[in-house]
């Protein structure tokens, strides 16, 4: 079957609240070298959806595990995006040593899965693996800091676990503040993770830094 034919099994999921930002265009670079290698990636942008935060009123807590604020936002069909993928990309900027309060809101909106999973006696960072998985990229413009991508990392680590796509790999580019931050040799690492999540083998390259 052509490429082209195929269902993408690849979500890229950027978490930035900039359409034209600097995770935008690194989530546009990827996409394009995954395309390469297979089907084109789905790309979701946060920006484009409504996130409501979560309010702490543990309704979640007891079977069905279901949230209240659903009705009224689109955390429920981010989270079926995500289940219907084999593999996610979760990118990010980096913010004050944590993530932009949008994609925040989604990590405590799956808190009813922790739930879920806690109650059938599973570690958060090993809930519902199933058959999938993910991969995490932060930018963040700070060219040093040992614990510059902690914050975030653990974030998405324990979320993705707990919704059944745990974190595989985690991966990090510095002194990316802007779009116009770019080099072409960033350009050229981005596009190999890209073949890289699609399938074909290799490395990943500097700037990128693993995690």
């Amino acid at each position: 079957m052509p490429a082209q034919d195929r269902k993408s099994q690849l979500l890229i999921l950027c978490c930035s609240p900039h359409a034209n930002g600097s995770a935008a265009r690194a989530a546009r670079i990827i996409a394009s070298g995954a395309a390469q290698k297979g089907p084109a990636p789905e790309l979701v942008f946060l920006w484009q959806k409504k996130v409501a935060g979560c309010v702490h009123c543990d309704a979640c807590v007891k079977a069905p595990y279901t949230c209240p604020l659903a009705a009224g936002d689109d955390c429920e069909e981010l989270f079926s995006h995500i289940l219907s993928h084999e593999h996610v990309l979760w990118i990010s900027p980096v913010y004050f040593y944590g993530l932009p309060s949008q994609a925040k809101a989604l990590i405590d909106r799956g808190q009813r899965f922790y739930n879920a999973a806690s109650a059938r006696g599973i570690m958060e960072q090993e809930a519902d693996p199933g058959t999938g998985s993910s991969t995490a990229l932060f930018l963040a413009g700070q060219t040093k800091g040992a614990k510059l991508f902690e914050g975030s990392r653990l974030g998405v680590k324990y979320f993705m676990g707990a919704i059944g796509r745990p974190v595989n790999k985690a991966f990090a580019l510095r002194g990316i503040n802007t779009p116009d931050d770019f080099t072409p040799g960033t350009e050229e690492a981005l596009l190999g993770l890209g073949r890289i999540l699609a399938g074909f083998p290799g490395r990943c390259t500097p700037p990128l830094e693993e995690l």
